[in-house]
């Protein structure tokens, strides 16, 4: 493995784009995004929902490149909502991607996200810091480059663009998983905002200054 400084970092714009970058983000959403609620969806779906996430100047999309293949990417939205609402027209066909994979709780809990019901435990104050602040909405590594201190190195260069670029000084980020959990908290070093409430399970909520 080369040093990881070697690894070329790359925001997406629609002239770097093509369709064998919006299939090799897919295939790692697939692998490693397995929660996401992205991951459900199905190639076109997906290509279309990336090709607007592309053209809004309150999204940011990284990928990150071992020579020319592509062995990771990230997702950064102007606040945790700004997906969904730039993708507002998407959101029939995600919810009938959905139905036919039968993600029942899934839908429940996005309608449970739409409504604010998930910030219940929040306080005034931290669901007004949170609303506010640049979230990392989607991050994953390749396989085969996990444990190496990729995704470590990723996550700290994009936020160091986005506060130069773009004046950005605080991050958030949502997580489920155990594992992602203890990455942003011992190897990226945020700090727990709180808990979000979903079906039959809860979202820890963490929070870093760039």
């Amino acid at each position: 493995m080369r040093h990881k400084s070697s690894f070329k970092i790359l925001k997406l714009t629609l002239k770097n784009t093509n369709n064998k970058i919006l299939k090799s983000i897919y295939n790692i959403v697939v692998d490693e995004n397995y929660l996401a609620i992205i991951s459900l969806l199905n190639l076109k779906s997906f290509k279309r929902l990336l090709l607007q996430i592309i053209k809004s100047n309150k999204i940011f999309l990284f990928v990150i490149k071992d020579k020319e293949k592509i062995v990771g990417y990230s997702i950064y939205s102007d606040k945790p909502s700004q997906i969904f609402e730039d993708a507002n027209n998407l959101k029939f066909i995600i919810i009938i991607n959905l139905l036919i994979k039968f993600k029942f709780i899934t839908i429940l809990n996005l309608i449970i996200k739409f409504l604010h019901i998930d910030k219940v435990l929040f306080s005034k104050d931290k669901k007004k810091f949170y609303n506010k602040t640049l979230n990392l909405s989607y991050l994953a590594i390749h396989k085969k480059y996990q444990s190496k201190g990729i995704g470590k190195y990723f996550v700290k260069e994009t936020l160091k663009r986005l506060k130069e670029d773009y004046n950005k000084k605080i991050v958030t980020v949502d997580t489920k998983d155990p594992n992602t959990k203890n990455f942003y908290l011992n190897k990226c070093k945020f700090s727990l905002l709180g808990e979000k409430i979903e079906l039959f399970k809860s979202t820890s909520v963490f929070y870093k200054k760039i």
